[in-house]
């Protein structure tokens, strides 16, 4: 081998074969690099997304683990909080291991579904009761048992187990599903949902907001006889103005209308500040989920005319059902009476510490009767009755063929025990100051 063969190897090479400058090579790599981070980020955000995504593809029902969780709160023990769905992969988490970053995520969460009815499992619901137990019952009605929970972050809850059995299971989650979730004042808000095969049943069960006051008729006939009643004048007639609000917002405010058909004092519930909240609303489209398709007017008047009988018992203290034979029309003839004889002092409880305006007196009375009208024709409406509980719609001068018949005594055994004419007309209830 020559010499200039050797020197021509051991010369080092200094260009490319592709003829490309060394500047466009450090770009082209740089380039690269940064669009392999950029996709690495991306399969990194989209698999912590994805979770987020299967949460949101059925709003009905929410399945995260930080979405909505409940726990039990035992005398002698911690709080227990459990997390939500999958209902056979739920467990029971320390108080210590949730807080913080989670805490404030579960707020977060709680506040964009506070629209949504929430789904739990039975498995949830038995560890927030602790299996139903005693301690934790707050009442039994004639829908089922009531007994109290607590949300994650401390807000108690009142889990209602639903008696009967007429339902089936897809009936029952598309009927709750259906029902908007109401933030009215006068409405107790509905939570969330459970049904379930459990212990060779189906458990139906309904979460709502717990009212921590008592309801109505406890306040109204549970004190003591000779006791002076918490219950004001002026609060009664706020209890009374925020039933008919919420009556009113049932029958006329929401998309699909809803009929109470069922409402007494013991479906109305009363916070810290006296205001009332109707319950069993959802019970009631449950029971009938027919409700206002075929015969939505006779339900609507027969809330109406379930609410005048309501006002006589606020204002009066009197049971409806408890009243010489047990009947509601016992309590309207008593009142009628009182009003044909002008005993008004008769009329109110003698339990409540001042006695109310005259004028005022009058006006809820003719209101009552009103919707107690034997004619559901000429029953108002409940948003007339909002304007009827107020002084400035009280109209009686071109109103008597109207008022008249509202008094209407429709018990000829009544007219011949009293011997009295048969008709009340509005000038009985008339007085210079209304």
């Amino acid at each position: 081998m020559s010499i200039n063969s050797i020197n021509q190897l051991s010369t080092p090479i200094t260009h490319n074969f592709l003829n490309i400058s060394p500047w466009i090579i450090l770009i082209i790599s740089i380039t690269t690099i940064i669009f392999t981070i950029i996709i690495l980020i991306t399969i990194l955000c989209f698999c912590n997304c994805f979770p987020e995504r299967r949460r949101f593809k059925n709003r009905a029902y929410i399945t995260s683990k930080n979405d909505t969780k409940i726990c039990t709160r035992n005398h002698n023990s911690a709080d227990q909080i459990i997390s939500m769905p999958p209902p056979l992969e739920c467990g029971v988490i320390k108080q210590s291991d949730f807080c913080g970053k989670e805490m404030e995520d579960f707020r977060i969460m709680r506040q964009y579904y506070s629209r949504l009815c929430c789904w739990f499992s039975m498995r949830e619901i038995l560890e927030a009761t602790d299996n139903f137990h005693g301690r934790n019952l707050i009442g039994v009605g004639c829908y089922g048992k009531v007994y109290r929970g607590f949300l994650v972050d401390g807000t108690p809850i009142a889990v209602k187990e639903l008696c009967f059995t007429s339902v089936k299971k897809e009936q029952f989650r598309r009927i709750v599903e259906a029902i908007p979730i109401m933030t009215h004042k006068n409405l107790v808000k509905l939570i969330g949902f459970c049904v379930e095969e459990w212990d060779l049943r189906t458990r139906y069960i309904l979460l709502s907001e717990y009212v921590d006051n008592g309801n109505l008729h406890e306040l109204l006939h549970e004190n003591d006889v000779e006791s002076i009643s918490p219950l004001t004048w002026r609060i009664r007639m706020d209890i009374i103005s925020g039933i008919a609000k919420g009556l009113a917002y049932l029958h006329e405010d929401v998309g699909q209308k809803i009929a109470h058909k069922k409402l007494q004092s013991h479906q109305i519930l009363l916070d810290r500040q006296w205001n009332p909240k109707i319950s069993d609303f959802v019970v009631a489209r449950l029971l009938d989920h027919t409700c206002f398709s075929s015969h939505e007017d006779m339900n609507e008047k027969e809330d109406v005319y379930g609410f005048g009988i309501l006002v006589l018992e606020i204002v009066s203290g009197r049971k409806p059902d408890n009243y010489d034979k047990a009947r509601e029309e016992e309590l309207l003839i008593w009142l009628k009476s009182m009003v044909l004889i002008k005993d008004y002092k008769q009329v109110i409880d003698s339990k409540i510490p001042q006695q109310p305006p005259l004028k005022e007196l009058k006006r809820v009375i003719l209101t009552a009767l009103r919707c107690v009208d034997p004619d559901t024709q000429n029953r108002p409406k409940m948003g007339e009755v909002i304007h009827m509980l107020e002084p400035r719609d009280l109209l009686l001068s071109d109103g008597k063929d109207v008022y008249r018949q509202s008094f209407s005594l429709d018990s000829q055994d009544f007219s011949r025990q009293l011997s009295i004419k048969n008709h009340v007309s509005d000038y009985d209830l008339r007085d210079d100051d209304v």
